[in-house]
């Protein structure tokens, strides 16, 4: 579960961006805190920290270092922009205004969240190494001794490696439902029975020896990402 803090000592601004952040990502752990000392004394650590910079008693860019032993990135907050030339420094990955409307803020905090919490699987195609996005990904085969990686609506044929070697880098999300298919747990809209409907609308059937070990698979998955 991704966790995410707030600090920011302004009770409307904080549930607008906490609001935001509940659009952009449900399984969220959100917490809220009205200065830089309470966000230290609470001792909670968090993916993201999205840091108001003009606090009433404290300055979020010179006082962002204390901060860094508690989250691994820091997202700047702020009413104005005349002081983001000054803001970036280590784990400092971009900010925010107050003054945007809320589509813009959300596109930018998406951007950043995907961008650095988005995994990837390396592999070999006919164009060379590539990094894939795993939340991509509706499911990997193996067909007649080739393998292939499914996205949305296309394809692509993977040289010089094994479902086995894949599933190592994937198993987060994937799901083994046959001995030559795996499944993206994230995209099935639908699991019934040994019938699989992915988000897509493509249908998959789980073997009868893996369709109990796949569904407990399955839920597995959901619960911990809840």
């Amino acid at each position: 579960m991704l966790k995410i803090a707030v600090i920011d000592n302004s009770i409307f601004d904080t549930n607008r961006i906490i609001q935001i952040l509940k659009q952009i990502q449900s399984n969220t752990e959100i917490q809220s805190y009205n200065s830089i000392t309470s966000f230290l004394t609470s001792k909670n650590n968090c993916d993201f920290l999205l840091l108001d910079i003009e606090l009433d008693k404290e300055d979020g860019i010179y006082e962002s270092s204390k901060c860094r032993s508690l989250t691994k990135y820091i997202i700047y907050v702020s009413a104005i922009s005349d002081r983001m030339q000054e803001a970036f420094a280590q784990n400092v990955i971009g900010y925010i205004l107050k003054s945007d409307d809320d589509n813009t803020i959300q596109n930018v905090l998406t951007k950043l969240i995907h961008q650095y919490t988005e995994k990837y699987i390396c592999v070999k195609t006919m164009h060379g190494l590539q990094n894939i996005p795993l939340s991509s990904i509706y499911k990997i085969t193996r067909e007649n001794r080739k393998i292939f990686v499914y996205l949305h609506s296309s394809s692509i044929r993977i040289f010089d490696t094994n479902l086995k070697s894949i599933y190592e880098q994937s198993k987060d999300s994937m799901i083994w439902i046959d001995r030559s298919i795996m499944v993206n747990y994230r995209h099935i809209s639908e699991f019934n029975d040994s019938k699989i409907t992915l988000d897509n609308q493509s249908i998959e059937y789980v073997s009868i020896r893996r369709k109990q070990i796949a569904f407990h698979e399955y839920l597995q998955k959901i619960f911990q990402n809840i």
